[in-house]
């Protein structure tokens, strides 16, 4: 009967045959090539998109000049930002009115390591990309260390 997905007429998952059938047929008289592909593809594309998923958020954080840490609390503070709107909301005598909540801008504090999306590629990079994707020794670029903001201007 096998794994009703992915094939034309329902019989089974890209036509492959109940898990149990496979293992017996792997252990006594092995499987055909085109099973094995069967087999591999969907495994690989969920590795592929798990992997990609993975290598756009640190893309963003790169990009952004956050760790993973800022990311978090940035989350902890939207949700509580929703948490609030939303008993306003419910707190209102008519539910049929929406009322405009005004929050601040800029709440967050800039991070001092943030230097535009740019550098930053070339602070965690380096200054040439190619070089990242060598297999060789490349000396890392010197830390950045922020400066200091003058109150006076």
């Amino acid at each position: 009967h096998g794994w009703k997905l992915f094939y034309s007429n329902n019989t089974g998952f890209l036509d492959l045959p109940t898990p149990w059938t496979m293992f017996y047929l792997a252990c006594t008289t092995g499987l055909e090539p085109g099973v094995w592909i069967k087999l591999v593809f969907p495994l690989m594309l969920g590795a592929g998109i798990t992997l990609g998923s993975f290598g756009g958020f640190h893309v963003m954080q790169i990009w952004t000049g956050r760790t993973t840490l800022e990311h978090k609390v940035m989350l902890l503070d939207l949700q509580d930002e929703a948490f609030v709107q939303l008993q306003n909301n419910n707190n209102n005598s008519n539910k049929y009115t929406c009322t405009k909540i005004v929050k601040p801008k800029n709440t967050r504090p800039k991070s001092p390591f943030d230097q535009g999306g740019i550098a930053n590629f070339r602070q965690a990079l380096g200054s040439n990309f190619l070089l990242c994707l060598l297999p060789v020794h490349v000396a890392p670029p010197p830390p950045f260390v922020p400066t200091k903001y003058d109150k006076s201007s």
